[in-house]
Order: structure tokens, then C-alpha cells, then sequence
């Protein structure tokens, strides 16, 4: 089975959507939103609180769509530098963070390679004067929005990375 290629939307600063996407979506949601109602019905359920199970649900089915309607977009980091510069900055952030990676034509592959990066797919772009980066969980047959904030462990562990680099790269001048 081959991957494609990650690409993006320059406009908008999304991922652009394979053919699984709709599928992860409709029942990734479904499977969340359940597994959350119902823990909060058997928590609320011996209570006085009962009354509560349905607004609950409600918030839960807006959090969940949020949360998987913003999953394709990409965060950035301004750096100033151009095209060539931004990449050797990701290649020496990846080293650092013992992260083993290949570059593609259009974008930088990590491969899975520590625990925790097995769980998601991560696409790192660099253009001039920014990174662009995501860290999207990938799919097994409707994929779950979030799994106890690796993706944002991950995400803050990158940019905390980039950042040390160029501030490093400020004082070393």
C-alpha cells in the first residue's frame, strides 16, 4: 500500500483531504461521542444530577466536532528564514529530538520511530519565512479525534525544539 503524499492548501492552511477522510470523521466521531455518553451516564445516572446526561451530550457532540473539524489545520512558526534555511532548522530540531525523518519532495516524513509517534502521522512543510507543521492522529477504521494530548505533547515538543534552535542561533551571533 502506498502513502500519498501529504499537501496542504495554501489559502486556508489545511491539510488536503485523502479518501478516508469522510469515513474517520463520521464514525471516529460516533465512536467518541458514544464511549463520552455513556461514562457520563453511568456517572450521573445514581445522582441528582440525571437531569444533567442530556445537555452533557449535547457539549460533548459540539466538542467533538470541533475538535475534528479543526484536525487538518496547520499550525506555523515564523522564522525569518528562507526555503533552504527553514529546512536545515527542522533537520537539526528533528536530530535534536531524536527523531529519525526523510525528506520528500514536499515535505518531511518522520518515521515511527519512538513510542509515541507511532500513534500519529505528522506532515512538516517549510516555506519562506515559516514552518508549517501537523501533528493529525491517523486512521484505523474511524479514527478517535484525541488520545490524552500525545498530538499536543508532540506539537509543544516540536516547537519547543525550534524555538531553542533559533534563539540559540541568536546568541550565538
Amino acid at each position: 500500500m502506498s502513502i500519498k503524499e501529504p499537501r496542504y492548501n495554501k489559502k486556508n492552511l489545511r491539510l488536503n483531504k485523502d479518501g478516508s477522510y469522510w469515513f474517520d470523521i463520521i464514525f471516529g466521531f460516533i465512536r467518541f461521542s458514544t464511549i463520552l455518553i455513556v461514562i457520563v451516564h453511568f456517572i450521573l445516572n445514581d445522582s441528582n444530577f440525571k437531569f444533567l446526561i442530556y445537555p452533557f451530550s449535547v457539549c460533548i457532540f459540539i466538542f467533538v466536532s470541533y475538535v475534528l473539524w479543526n484536525d487538518d489545520n496547520l499550525d506555523k512558526i515564523y522564522t525569518g528564514k528562507t526555503k533552504e534555511e527553514n529546512l536545515n532548522l527542522i533537520k537539526n530540531c528533528l536530530t535534536h529530538l531524536n527523531w529519525h525523518y526523510n525528506k520528500k519532495s514536499k515535505h518531511i516524513e518522520l518515521t515511527s520511530n519512538t513510542y509515541l509517534l507511532k500513534c500519529v502521522s505528522p506532515s512538516i512543510f517549510e516555506e519562506d519565512n515559516y514552518i508549517f507543521f501537523n501533528f493529525k492522529y491517523h486512521s484505523a477504521k474511524g479514527r478517535i479525534s484525541f488520545f490524552f494530548g500525545i498530538s499536543s505533547f508532540l506539537k509543544w515538543k516540536f516547537i519547543f525544539g525550534i524555538k531553542k534552535i533559533l534563539n540559540d542561533n541568536l546568541i550565538s551571533k
